[in-house]
């Protein structure tokens, strides 16, 4: 079964950690996560993500160059803005966002 792939950029390591742990406890999540500008880039070249989380304290320059790298890239993906470290608002907003923008991964190429 493939998996909706969430893609974490954060400038703490701490709270990034927490936030992927969390979202890697659903088995149909895979969260993978960086907290440098240049490593998000790379992994996003590398993999099909559905949905960015930009998790705070990230500069407006950064997720304006996320935003249009990304979307080039990739016209589907989607984001979301994180604040904090609660996993319970963490899932409340993926839930939503997930509700708003499905992706059916089963008719995805691989």
């Amino acid at each position: 079964m493939e998996k909706i792939q969430i893609l974490f950029i954060g400038r703490d390591p701490v709270v990034l950690q927490k936030l992927l742990l969390f979202i890697n406890e659903n088995p149909e999540w895979e969260g993978t996560g960086t907290i440098d500008d240049k490593s998000a880039q790379i992994l996003f070249g590398q993999t099909k993500y559905h949905y960015v989380v930009l998790v705070d304290q990230l500069s407006e320059t950064s997720m304006g160059s996320f935003h249009q790298d990304f979307k080039d890239q990739n016209p589907d993906v989607i984001f979301l803005r994180h604040y904090g470290d609660s996993t319970e608002l963490l899932a409340s907003e993926l839930y939503e966002l997930m509700e708003k923008h499905p992706v059916n991964i089963d008719k995805e190429e691989v």
